[in-house]
């Protein structure tokens, strides 16, 4: 964007001219203002401070007479169309919020950057309207347009364009041939392909006085049959192949302590070297040219005037008589974009009676200004500088503090030393207002005293004003503290989306620091979080940050008062995972390639286990052991590390075994899986999820589900019509379970979990459980021989509420499922936190037990403790990720988990033969003590092994 620079407000601009009306009602407030805003806003309601119009235009549509439209800082695309007018007595007013400030961040932009010629603003049939303050950025279209109006004002604007090429030739501003009584003064253009200011033929008393227009291609000014034309006070940097002032036509008016110079021709070959003013043959006897001054190098020239070139002003002055008088030829040092420097023919050498001279220059200055060290050369008071600045004198302040760093324990005592200079020695009054409310204090001797009596933050200004008002402030923030440090208090919290989706990212926190009423007196400090990483203090908004994996942390904050005083504070923040239910897809079987080797392992990618998008930690998988040969195990685990002693499955020779794991890749994206036994086995492996946590270098989180307990409780037995018909499932055929609304899961829950347990079996098959409506995936669950019951954990998808269960045998087959949670999106539940493969419970061992090694009785229980052990937090647990293993049994029988302290319910998790090993995973809740209570349905005593791969914990809003 070319465009770029401050623009300067008043609050004191008076014209003093005749077809100009004074501005100073700018700094008035009419009742019932209106106000516009970016944000925070509504263009449906009545355009409030408290609640604003969104859009100018929509406050330009209702806007009335004696009203102020006061626009908010921000940017505001799109054009604005002035129609509704003002009265003599009661003028529209549009501008600034900021009114009297001189930077550019206080004023809002209205901005056109799109392919439209409309302009960004127009004032169109419209009388007594004012805009001040305002940044337009333009494009096709002009800037700010009059048409058809009268007893216009465009003060203290800054116009420029956006676009460095374009079809058309925009102008900055432009007034139409049906305007009359227009002021333009103090503005800014900049840039244009157009003029700075255009005139359209027919215009009448039109001002353009004390403006700034600069690098305009076209030209700084260009009016064409004007009458009524006063040009004053304006400094124009014409570019390199126009005129800074063309005056066309049939023109009448003045052009009066102007200061012009342009660029020099430019182009292959260089364009035709132009005058810096132009004034045609029709308008030479109607138009009065004095007292400006023109800094014009060759080949460029001041005047054409009546077709006649003319290099120096002094040249047409002697050949036209009473033109071009005072006129001066200066250095093109002279004349810039701000104030002259000293010693500039420039100063004091103007007419201070020229038509439309303002009482401020466009910097918001006070003029004529007299400088003593420049001889008064100029007409009228003597002391009016030529161009839109008005040499100041230099005033400098630069107070100091004591104590020196203006900070200390209420009460408090702050002095003031200021010894303002002014460089033409006028005489410098000086005053601080120390910002609590006790208004302006003179500074006498030097020095001026304040006492603090309240904790807060300040700011003390400091302002030295000379005898021409010019004046100059200075300020400094003052630090009133509490006679304690303030402690910090540090808050952590699960990143939840508001309600009513309350979705969790999953290994994100937010932490929030406070110190109550005194947070305002925490100045900096650090943020560790407990990973090894850090932040700087924030206390205005929650700092979020994301975990590389779940677990438990520990963040610190170390905050550092106004006074430099430290407090520290901690809280422990629990991040986890969530699922991310797929199609189950088989990715891989070793049958159609080649069989593990005995006490071999295979290695698979992310990119096989279909683990490999942003953020996933685990695949969910369906590990199936078949065609053994020997009895023996399966471990999986992260490739680079040590392979645990704990095992997925336990398989004897001939049997078919599956289990459900989340499989952990190691650094390198690799899993392993192992074969602990002495023959070859096939592996079979099925996809069903991922879980996806937070990934720190993309900062991203896939969003996944978050698990409730429901259960465990019967959905399903088709042996007794419980959830279906009262039937053995047909060889090849299924049962639709409807679980939507059933025993705790909601109606939108988007997957569910059960343990399926297959009985009656007649032949030898396997269960696949996919969404209702999907096409089978054509994986399986679980493995069945005839006349074997096995259980198995099923994650389902569910679709229109409802699963399907599939017989995968050439016999018919009983199906008992229990459910024991669901997982959905929206909802704040439970997210999953992975934990190293841990053995908890041996009764081989007496691990977990509470005392020796002991087989589990017929009929009798276990209790086994989850929370506050094995790097699982004592609260908020909700669920345990466990793979439980049957071995040493001489009879048939079953293993039911259940929450501790509850009733154990009908359902089973493991079912056996006698000498059979077998193992099966689970997600079981916890009880409000967390613990897990194992019961053995068998008549004869087993021994019960326990391996712990995760927990689940609870968030709640």
């Amino acid at each position: 964007m070319r465009y770029r620079r401050q623009i300067v407000v008043s609050t004191a601009a008076l014209l003093s001219s005749g077809g100009l009306f004074p501005l100073s009602a700018l700094a008035d407030e009419p009742v019932a203002n209106l106000y516009v805003s970016p944000t925070h806003c509504s263009d449906t309601g009545v355009g409030t401070q408290a609640l604003p119009f969104c859009t100018v235009q929509a406050a330009a549509d209702v806007v009335n007479p004696g009203q102020t439209v006061t626009i908010g800082v921000g940017r505001y695309t799109g054009s604005v169309t002035i129609t509704r007018s003002g009265t003599p007595t009661a003028p529209i007013t549009f501008k600034s919020p900021a009114f009297t400030s001189h930077t550019r961040t206080t004023n809002p932009i209205l901005w056109r950057p799109d392919n439209s010629t409309a302009a960004a603003v127009t004032v169109s049939g419209a009388h007594d309207i004012r805009i001040a303050g305002i940044i337009v950025e333009h494009a096709r279209g002009d800037g700010l347009a009059v048409v058809g109006s009268t007893r216009i004002a465009l003060d203290t604007n800054a116009v420029g364009q956006v676009w460095e090429t374009a079809p058309e030739t925009p102008d900055g501003i432009s007034v139409d041939h049906t305007s009359s009584d227009v002021s333009i003064t103090r503005n800014e253009t900049r840039g244009s392909l157009g003029h700075g200011v255009s005139i359209a033929s027919g215009a009448e008393r039109v001002t353009v006085a004390s403006n700034l227009l600069s690098t305009d291609q076209a030209g700084g000014i260009g009016a064409t049959d004007v009458s009524g034309l006063t040009v004053t006070g304006n400094t124009i940097i014409a570019g390199s192949c126009s005129p800074g002032l063309s005056i066309t036509g049939t023109s009448s008016g003045t052009v009066e302590n102007n200061a012009v110079k342009a660029m020099a021709p430019s182009g292959t070959p260089p364009c035709t070297a132009a005058p810096l003013i132009t004034v045609a043959t029709s308008s030479t006897n109607t138009v009065k040219t004095a007292y400006n001054a023109l800094a014009a190098a060759a080949p460029r020239f001041d005047y054409t005037w009546g077709g006649t070139d003319y290099t120096k002003a002094a040249d047409l002055a002697a050949a036209v008589p009473g033109q071009a008088g005072q006129d001066l030829d200066v250095p093109a040092t002279d004349i810039s974009t701000s104030a002259q420097p000293e010693g500039s023919p420039l100063i004091d050498s103007g007419d201070s009676h020229a038509p439309g001279v303002t009482s401020t220059d466009c910097s918001g200055h006070p003029q004529p200004v007299d400088d003593p060290n420049t001889a008064n050369t100029g007409t009228g008071a003597g002391a009016m500088d030529r161009g839109a600045f008005e040499r100041q004198s230099t005033l400098t302040l630069a107070p100091s503090y004591s104590p020196a760093s203006a900070a200390g324990t209420v009460p408090f005592t702050l002095a003031v030393t200021a010894a303002p200079t002014d460089s033409w020695g006028e005489t410098v009054s000086t005053v601080v207002d120390f910002g609590d409310g006790g208004g302006p204090v003179a500074v006498s001797g030097g020095v001026a005293s304040h006492v603090y009596p309240t904790p807060g933050i300040y700011t003390a200004r400091t302002t030295a004003t000379n005898t021409d008002g010019l004046a100059v402030t200075r300020t400094t923030q003052v630090k009133a503290a509490t006679v304690d440090a303030p402690q910090v208090v540090l808050t952590a919290a699960p990143l939840i989306s508001a309600p009513p989706q309350n979705t969790v990212t999953p290994g994100m926190a937010a932490f929030t620091t406070t110190a109550g009423a005194d947070t305002w007196q925490l100045q900096s400090g650090t943020l560790t979080f407990g990973d090894g990483t850090s932040a700087e203090l924030s206390t205005s908004a929650p700092t979020h940050h994301i975990y590389p994996h779940a677990g438990t942390y520990t963040a610190t904050v170390t905050a550092n008062d106004l006074l430099g005083r430290t407090s520290t504070a901690s809280a422990t923040i629990t991040v986890g995972n969530e699922i991310l239910p797929l199609t189950p897809k088989r990715i891989y079987d070793s049958r159609y390639g080649s069989r593990v080797p005995a006490h071999g392992t295979v290695q698979l990618s992310r990119a096989q286990l279909h683990a490999d998008s942003t953020g996933v930690q685990a695949a969910c998988l369906t590990v199936t052991v078949t065609n053994t040969k020997a009895g023996g195990f399966l471990t999986v685990y992260p490739d680079g590390t040590a392979r645990p002693s704990v095992s997925l499955l336990n398989f004897g020779p001939g049997q078919t075994v599956p289990n459900i794991m989340m499989a952990v890749p190691g650094e390198d994206g690799l899993v392993d899986f192992y074969n602990g036994s002495s023959a070859l086995v096939d592996l079979i492996i099925d996809s069903f999820g991922v879980e996806v946590g937070g990934d720190p270098a993309s900062r991203s989180s896939q969003i996944g589900v978050t698990y409730s307990a429901a259960g465990p409780a019967r959905v399903l037995d088709t042996r007794d019509g419980t959830g279906a018909p009262k039937a053995p499932v047909a060889p090849h055929g299924g049962v639709v379970l409807t679980v939507a609304g059933r025993k705790g899961v909601p109606s939108d829950a988007s997957a569910v979990l059960l343990n399926v347990a297959t009985t009656d079996t007649k032949a030898g098959g396997f269960l696949t459980a996919y969404g209702h409506g999907d096409d089978n995936p054509g994986t399986s669950n679980s493995n069945w021989t005839p006349g074997q019951t096995v259980s198995n954990l099923v994650l389902v998808p569910v679709k229109d509420g409802k699963v399907v269960l599939y017989n995968g045998s050439g016999g018919t087959v009983s199906f008992v499922a229990d459910v024991v949670g669901y997982y959905d999106y929206p909802g704040t539940a439970s997210v999953v936190v992975p934990t190293s493969l841990t053995r908890v419970l041996d009764t081989r061992t007496g691990t977990g037990t509470g005392g020796g090694a002991a087989k589990l009785g017929p009929h009798q229980t276990v209790r086994l403790q989850i929370a506050n052990r094995n790097g699982v937090p004592a609260t908020g647990m909700t669920a345990a990720e466990l793979n439980m293993t049957v071995t040493n049994n001489v009879g048939g029988g079953f293993i039911t988990a259940y929450p501790a302290g509850t009733a154990r319910p009908t359902a089973s998790n493991i079912n056996f033969s006698a000498g059979q090993t077998v193992a099966n995973a689970s997600v079981m809740p916890t009880g409000t003590d967390g613990a897990i209570e194992f019961y053995n349905g068998s008549s004869s005593p087993v021994d019960l092994v326990v391996d712990l791969s995760g927990y689940y914990y609870g968030y709640t809003r």
